[in-house]
């Protein structure tokens, strides 16, 4: 009888660490699939935050070029700063909607019908703003969906606004 329930325990433990051992076989299976798709997360916020930077760079850079070039010509100058970003963006991202659906490509045009211009001189002050205002509904924007299992999104908000000051 000894022999049988030393058997029995024996057997017990043996399935025990079996079992343990698999579910911790599983357990490491789980945090390398959660580790990659961090990873895969941090790559779209970084792509998130390149699109991002690189946006206002080239917005800022175009509005300061007009104010060198003394160029005041609102519609010029939006042509120009709206050239420049719908080269940059173009195969970047699209023009989208409210629920993040993909209306179009982004163009020179789209973003002229999308954003405004000011540019104001006086004796003592230069001042120049640019606002992606979106179409008269307010519900076009441009962006990108980046990501698979954890989704992220680029876009230039409704009302994202860039102004420089210039004491002459």
């Amino acid at each position: 009888m000894k022999g049988f329930f030393g058997f029995a325990s024996a057997l017990a433990m043996i399935t025990l660490l079996f079992f343990l051992g698999a579910a911790v076989v599983q357990s490491e299976n789980e945090l390398f699939d959660t580790q990659n798709e961090l990873i895969k997360a941090e790559q779209a916020n970084k792509e998130r935050t390149l699109l991002e930077n690189n946006c206002d760079k080239i917005i800022y850079a175009k509005l300061n070029e007009q104010i060198l070039k003394n160029n005041f010509n609102v519609a010029s100058a939006q042509n120009e700063i709206n050239s420049a970003l719908a080269n940059y963006l173009k195969g970047k991202a699209k023009s989208m909607n409210l629920f993040h659906e993909e209306t179009g490509e982004i163009t020179n045009t789209s973003l002229n019908h999308n954003s405004a211009v000011i540019l104001l001189q006086t004796k003592e002050v230069i001042y120049a703003e640019y606002v992606y205002s979106s179409n008269p509904l307010r519900n076009t924007f441009v962006g990108k969906r980046l990501g698979e299992e954890i989704i992220t999104y680029f876009e230039i908000p409704i009302g994202h606004t860039t102004r420089i000051f210039q004491l002459r």
